[in-house]
């Protein structure tokens, strides 16, 4: 059993998604497995949320790392796997969004996620966790935002690791490469 399952929706951005690979490729730890799912018809965000219930994840832990996503720092699932010694329910973490800057910001640091101040990449959910809440994930279009506040509803035990670990190659938008 690997220690993070990373969950990469794809929809026609084959570039991006060669540099996603590759960002999991130069981590120091390699004990994790990637799962695909694809969209192959730009059936949109709604789809890729709802898809998520459907992933049958095998590692400790779980994370969306979409295509256009990649881990910037080469030893982030060495310092994932670090944070989770005492088997938290959630570790959120730092991710640069480009646009929006680094989230979640300073304000919202060490609180109850905020609906724009977090993203699918920021956190890992230990797999038990992953699998009690996924279906609020494809419940609206909030997608990250409405599965963490269904999580935050049992008080979870939450890690918060003060690093970027992982970064947006490009806001998309869910659209196909040029």
């Amino acid at each position: 059993m690997p220690f993070l399952s990373v969950v990469t929706r794809c929809y026609k951005r084959p570039k991006m998604f060669l540099r996603n690979v590759g960002s999991l490729a130069l981590q120091t730890d390699q004990d994790y497995e990637q799962i695909l799912t694809e969209d192959i018809e730009g059936r949109g965000i709604g789809w890729a949320n709802r898809v998520l219930s459907t992933v049958e994840p095998t590692g400790v832990y779980v994370m969306v790392l979409d295509d256009d996503d990649m881990l910037i720092d080469n030893q982030a699932i060495e310092k994932m796997k670090g944070a989770t010694v005492d088997r938290p329910a959630i570790v959120i973490f730092k991710a640069n969004h480009k646009e929006l800057g680094v989230l979640p910001s300073k304000a919202v640091w060490n609180k109850r996620p905020i609906s724009g101040q977090i993203g699918s990449i920021s956190f890992i959910s230990r797999r038990d966790i992953w699998e009690q809440n996924i279906k609020a994930f494809g419940a609206d279009a909030g997608g990250d935002y409405t599965y963490l506040q269904s999580v935050w509803q049992d008080k979870p035990s939450v890690v918060w690791l003060d690093e970027v670990l992982a970064g947006v190659q490009r806001i998309s938008r869910g659209q196909p490469e040029l």
